[in-house]
């Protein structure tokens, strides 16, 4: 995606048109996901009983339990606490990397874009590994692992001398953005979802995304824009560092969800 993103930088000349460019792979995904995504039986069911005017009772562990009640399950609050240090990492992480890249190593373009392209490689990797992985060591061990990792490797990127090679770089950024990644099937989907009836996944799923949009990725991208403002661009990169770290520390207090563990 980075690569391609230079790539048509130079062939067109501007930002505006490459945008327009990129966007149409999201409406492919939208028109696709309309056609051939279909509800599970559960959600199904609620949906016709609300067409029909009806009222569906859902239990939990012989408990009525209403919408509302997603906010008592622990995992569902801990996903939620850490959905802020997590869209924090995401949006700092990719805000700022490049600006990094090309401020204070002298980067070229087509450099950063390689580098770039090797963070979101490794968080495609990561996100299916560690959700694979996730299944025999435990969902919470899983993301533990990831935030400690991506701690370090945020680290690792900050020390590198000025005259780093772009193949070190490329390197450190894929082991960023694969830990960096792995937190996103399990703190978002996973953990939330395995904790609650099916029939309010949706919803466990729901709150966490909101709230790390809007403290996340909104207020915590600004306070690293004015810290990088105030010191240097090395401070961003210090708040997304430290956030995986943040991120291993409030895992402690999930629950365990994975069949393997809990059976």
């Amino acid at each position: 995606g980075p690569m391609f993103a230079v790539w048509l930088l130079t062939k067109f000349g501007s930002w505006r048109t490459v945008f327009y460019i990129i966007s149409i792979p999201g409406i492919i995904l939208a028109i696709i996901a309309a056609f051939f995504m279909h509800e599970p039986p559960s959600v199904a069911a609620g949906i016709r009983a609300r067409k029909e005017g009806k009222k569906r009772e859902v239990y939990d562990r012989g408990h009525k339990v209403k919408l509302s009640d997603v906010l008592k399950y622990k995992n569902v609050i801990v996903s939620t606490v850490n959905s802020i240090p997590v869209m924090a990492w995401l949006w700092i992480y990719s805000g700022f990397s490049a600006l990094f890249l090309a401020k204070v190593h002298h980067m070229s373009m087509e450099g950063i874009g390689l580098a770039m392209a090797a963070s979101g490689l490794g968080g495609f990797i990561g996100m299916v590994m560690m959700g694979r992985l996730s299944d025999g060591m435990g969902r919470k061990a899983a993301i533990m692992i990831s935030g400690l990792l991506c701690c370090a490797s945020g680290l690792a990127i900050i020390a590198a001398p000025i005259g780093t090679s772009l193949t070190s770089f490329c390197i450190l950024f894929f082991f960023w953005g694969m830990f960096g990644g792995a937190f996103f099937p399990l703190y978002l989907g996973t953990l939330p979802a395995e904790s609650v009836p099916p029939e309010f996944a949706g919803t466990a799923v729901g709150v966490p995304t909101a709230v790390g949009e809007i403290i996340g990725a909104a207020v915590m991208p600004t306070i690293a824009g004015a810290l990088a403002d105030m010191f240097n661009l090395y401070a961003p990169m210090w708040m997304a560092a430290i956030a995986g770290l943040v991120i291993m520390l409030v895992s402690i207090a999930y629950v365990e969800t994975a069949p393997k563990k809990v059976a």
